[in-house]
């Protein structure tokens, strides 16, 4: 029984990993959201949004697999800059917060390659402003934390190329505000 894709979306907005259509460890799920990548990164994105008034929002979000499910979209949709602008901001936002939930989102995003999926599309839309702006904050939440795990999260971004393609963003924006 595979779920349709407002079943899917519903599933994502209500921060739930849906039981039907979904593999063991929820590959065709993360395939169907891959698949229509914009609705599912905006989906995820209002999902988050509610962390203003609702912290365990983003946490649940993270545990239906909202994480992989933003970096498969960055990969199955590079050259799309809407997808790569939304899929960082929901980067940004889910693995935002200090504490022990907040650090172990970072470190699920980072896992998924989330870095790496950040870089290649600061590369990919070098001239595009509004990607190279959330994809510099996506990496600054990933990266955030002092302990063994965050050290290792920027130790994986400085081998990713994130601070060539930060430093490639701020020379290439330098009069943008």
């Amino acid at each position: 029984n595979v779920m349709s894709w407002p079943q899917l979306v519903a599933a994502v907005r209500a921060g739930a990993a849906p039981a039907d259509g979904a593999g063991s460890g929820g590959e065709d799920w993360v395939a169907a959201m891959a698949e229509r990548a914009e609705e599912a990164a905006a989906a995820i994105v209002a999902v988050c949004r509610r962390t203003m008034a609702d912290v365990a929002s983003c946490e649940r979000a993270a545990n239906a697999g909202a994480l992989e499910a933003v970096v498969a979209a960055m990969r199955s949709h590079a050259a799309d800059t809407g997808v790569q602008e939304v899929a960082c901001a929901a980067l940004k936002i889910v693995c935002n917060g200090g504490d022990a939930a907040g650090l172990l989102r970072k470190q699920r995003a980072a896992v998924a390659d989330a870095l790496e999926a950040v870089v290649a599309a600061m590369r990919a839309h070098a001239a595009d402003t509004g990607v190279q702006e959330v994809a510099c904050a996506a990496l600054k939440i990933v990266c955030n934390g002092g302990d063994a795990a965050g050290l290792l999260r920027k130790q994986r971004a400085a081998v990713a190329d994130a601070l060539e393609a930060v430093v490639a963003a701020m020379r290439a924006h330098a009069a943008d505000t």
